[in-house]
């Protein structure tokens, strides 16, 4: 039988002409089989001139042809033609398809890679043919003719990829892992691979991925990506400005006064964004970290000469120190802000917040420079959400930001031609401001935090006052118990529940509080504890029926439900109702669908229980529950998956805070309207929030301690009606709430 015969079997299942392993062929076999495939499988292609000197012999015919043939011979004899050019379509891919099947046999491989706990033989001059990386690190010990290179901090499986790409020329890499393979491939120097991959991204981009490709396209300084990224943010601003990248982004908020003043305002908005842009620069150079513009709102003050200036530094010979500016420089002070412009502090921070790339190589002309671009500091976009509200998306220090921006009514300005000393009158400003627009400012008093940060907690209304209950911060459940008062902006400690509650939910009823189920950081809880402000004491009442942590609790018509939650693994379709008059419990209709962290609240007699989660899955499901018929109704979706998100009845309709989609935690609200059976998006919170308390005080709704995807938090935000924003900062005209809540607040802890 001829060799030709043998077929071996490789790893990606084709079949080639060789021996089995028991009988290899050496390399002139190997390359008189691949011949014989070629000529057999397509013919080739000849260009033929005639040959100078050439003689030819007759193999048949008669006299009269040889006669003929006779004269042809004569005539080729003077022909001028000097060679046969033979293009051989196959032989590249046959070459790749030997040399292919030598490595997988392990044959005439003089280096082994090993990548991890794999071991990868291949052929030097192969790898080096296609990888400068690979080159330079063959090159560094040529003399050594079978090596062996252990490469640390590689991925074997977006290696192994590549090095099939080598030998096959073809590269298949699914969806999710383009972003690796791209790496893989910068990182040996594999331009093409590298070219494909960013190819691949720059077609595939939306909303949602955007600003994740744009950060990583920056990392490697791929400008032909980094540009496509760039113009896909700018003409779609609006919906990148919502995704879950952009929200997880570094946020400078920044307040800016005298904007309504300069001329500049009339000709370019955008040009006051740069005028930010110059300033966080400034700041940088002066500030060792980033948090130090990041954890609060930046006051700045637009001068006539079109100069930003931070108002902690404004003396009140340039601006009126009204209470706004003193709460703003007074929190500046207790910060205590040192600032640093010394050249290390400068280079740490440089080095702090630089993306990290490959190291750099001298490289080849057509190879793709790993090198940084230059820091950039400048806007890619920006979406204008109101006429005194802007969201710009930028690229600070080759660091991906969104800075918020909002226009303040500038304060009374002196006049340039008072002395000094500042004793003239100050002069109004030609654009006279309203009294109603001032007295709706926020000052820049922070919320009070409570005393240990939580998420988990349970939240409820206590004679106009919040009340912070239990909650859990990394595993410690908590049984302490303190509340709010708005009117001094101060928490004060309550006696603590009777048992550590974390997962829970609570509510207030009839001047009592409610603590309802939970865990206990060891297991699942099914008691049920009340608090009597009047006696001081927190005491047990009937358990439940069943065991339930992750639940969602709202009162109704005098009694309390308790719905959903779980038991070790899934939701919960069960429901239980507790009347306080009998001290018991009764079971209630099923839900449709199982669910555990769902936000449970009560309107206009009826009870929704909103998102939450099956068991792995995120819901984006509603349903809505009636009394007087025992059922359960599915109504309109959200736009989204939420599971831990605050819900709250307020101002007749139902408010969806925060919340996790099961990939980030949200900073998005949405709003259901019971009249129109319809969804809509409500503003963004300050911060993104899962496992938040929601509460109702007066015409504020607030948002309570929570997990931010990062930190456990001990901070409160509310969301005010009449500027339609969410604010953490005390309101200046705040006076204690008198009388009851909102009707909608009684129905929801």
């Amino acid at each position: 039988m001829s060799a030709s015969r043998f077929y071996t079997r490789t790893e990606d299942m084709t079949y080639f002409p060789f021996p089995p392993p028991v009988k290899r062929q050496n390399s002139e076999e190997i390359l008189m089989n691949s011949c014989k495939m070629s000529s057999l499988n397509e013919p080739a292609e000849f260009k033929m001139n005639h040959l100078k000197n050439g003689t030819s012999q007759m193999m048949n015919g008669d006299d009269d042809d040889a006669e003929v043939d006779g004269a042809a011979h004569t005539e080729r004899k003077n022909a001028v033609v000097t060679k046969l050019t033979f293009q051989d379509q196959r032989h590249h891919s046959d070459i790749l398809q030997c040399l292919n099947t030598l490595r997988k046999n392990g044959q005439y491989c003089d280096v082994t890679l090993e990548v991890g706990s794999h071991e990868i033989c291949a052929h030097k001059a192969v790898l080096a043919s296609s990888s400068r990386y690979l080159m330079e690190l063959f090159s560094l010990d040529e003399s050594v003719p079978n090596s062996h290179y252990k490469l640390n901090n590689f991925d074997y499986k977006h290696f192994d990829v590549l090095v099939n790409y080598v030998y096959t020329g073809k590269l298949e890499v699914e969806e999710h892992d383009i972003k690796s393979v791209y790496k893989m491939a910068m990182r040996l120097k594999m331009v093409r691979a590298a070219e494909a991959c960013s190819n691949y991204l720059a077609d595939n981009l939306n909303a949602m991925n955007c600003i994740g490709i744009r950060s990583f396209a920056s990392g490697f300084a791929d400008a032909s990506l980094t540009k496509t990224c760039d113009e896909y943010i700018k003409k779609f601003v609006t919906d990148v400005a919502t995704s879950n990248d952009c929200m997880a982004l570094p946020r400078i908020q920044v307040e800016v006064i005298g904007a309504d003043e300069v001329p500049i305002m009339e000709k370019d908005d955008n040009q006051v964004d740069s005028l930010v842009v110059d300033w966080i620069r400034e700041a940088l150079e002066e500030q060792p970290t980033w948090e130090c513009l990041t954890d609060h709102v930046n006051v700045l003050y637009l001068a006539s000469d079109n100069v930003l200036r931070d108002c902690k530094d404004l003396d009140t010979n340039e601006l009126r120190r009204t209470e706004y500016i003193k709460d703003y420089q007074n929190m500046c002070k207790k910060r205590q802000i040192t600032p640093s412009k010394t050249k290390e502090s400068s280079h740490r921070r440089h080095n702090n917040n630089s993306i990290n790339v490959p190291r750099k190589i001298k490289l080849m002309s057509g190879d793709i420079d790993e090198k940084p671009a230059e820091p950039e500091w400048r806007v890619l976009a920006t979406a204008i959400s109101s006429e005194k509200k802007r969201l710009c998306i930028a690229m600070l220090d080759n660091q991906l930001a969104t800075i918020s921006i909002h226009y303040r009514p500038t304060p009374a300005m002196m006049d340039p031609g008072t002395e000094k000393n500042g004793s003239a009158s100050p002069e109004i400003s030609p654009r006279q401001i309203s009294a109603d627009t001032l007295t709706r400012q926020m000052s820049l008093v922070l919320l009070a935090p409570m005393s240990v940060a939580r998420s988990g907690l349970g939240v409820a209304l206590l004679k106009d006052n919040i009340v912070a209950m239990g909650g859990y911060d990394r595993g410690e459940c908590y049984a302490m118990v303190e509340q709010y008062d708005l009117s001094l902006n101060k928490w004060f400690p309550l006696k603590s529940m009777t048992i550590a509650r974390g997962r829970f939910d609570a509510c207030s009823l009839n001047g009592k509080l409610y603590a309802c189920g939970g865990s206990n950081s060891r297991t699942e809880l099914r008691s049920l504890e009340c608090f009597d402000p009047v006696s001081n004491e927190w005491s047990s009442l009937a358990d439940m029926r069943q065991t339930r942590a992750s639940t969602g609790l709202a009162t109704l018509n005098g009694k309390l439900y308790c719905i959903g939650g779980n038991c070790g693994q899934g939701g919960m379709k069960s429901c239980e109702c507790y009347d306080p008059n009998s001290n018991s419990w009764s079971d209630i209709a099923q839900m449709n669908q199982r669910r555990s962290e769902s936000g449970v609240c009560a309107l206009n007699g009826v009870l929704y229980a909103v998102g939450g989660c099956d068991s792995w899955n995120c819901l984006n499901s509603v349903e809505m529950y009636v009394p007087q018929d025992n059922t359960w109704k599915l109504l309109p979706s959200m736009t989204s998956c939420r599971r831990g998100a605050g819900v709250a009845a307020f101002d007749g309709k139902i408010y969806v805070i925060g919340g996790s989609d099961g990939n980030s935690v949200q900073q998005s609200v949405e709003i259901f309207d019971p009249a129109t059976q319809s969804w809509s998006n409500g503003p963004m919170m300050v911060s993104p929030r899962v496992s938040v308390g929601a509460i109702v005080v007066g015409n504020r709704l607030f948002a309570v301690g929570g997990f931010n995807g990062k930190l456990f938090l001990n901070t409160a935000e509310y969301l005010n009606l009449e500027l339609n924003e969410w604010c953490s900062y005390l309101p200046t005209n705040e006076t204690r709430c008198s009388g009851s809540s909102s009707s909608s607040s009684s129905e929801k802890h």
